[in-house]
């Protein structure tokens, strides 16, 4: 199995970054909103549920109202499956946690500078450097 699974940060490029390394490997290539939308679809669940699932760890009221274990358990199975399916490059805030320990691919954190994340995020939400 080769899989490359990568953990960005806000700001820190990582789909265009994980994008490119697809390409130019020849890989398939997917995102956490497409993850998202695979399960959405897959186990019948709005996104809106499941976005919890990859942005943040669930506060204990949360855990207490909403199903984030199960939520949490049919993302884990989407990418699983599609790690199983070999030569893919996923990014996502999560996602390289979740590749087994044997020796099948990468993990891969993305980290950008602080000045670089905030001009990135100021540059996509459209917002003053100080607000972003």
């Amino acid at each position: 199995m080769a899989i490359i699974a990568i953990n960005d940060e806000i700001g820190s490029r990582g789909v265009r970054f994980s994008r490119l390394t697809a390409e130019l490997l020849g890989y398939r290539f997917l995102t956490r909103d497409e993850l998202i939308a695979e399960t959405s679809r897959r186990y019948d669940v709005t996104p809106g549920q499941l976005v919890v699932v990859d942005e943040r760890r669930p506060s204990f009221w949360e855990r207490l109202k909403t199903d984030s274990e199960r939520f949490f358990s049919f993302f884990r199975a989407v990418v699983l499956d599609q790690m199983a399916r070999d030569r893919l490059v996923v990014v996502s805030r999560t996602v390289a946690h979740l590749l087994p320990v044997r020796p099948c691919g990468v993990r891969v954190r993305l980290v950008g500078s602080l000045s670089e994340r905030i001009r990135d995020v100021a540059e996509r939400e459209k917002l003053a450097p100080v607000a972003a």
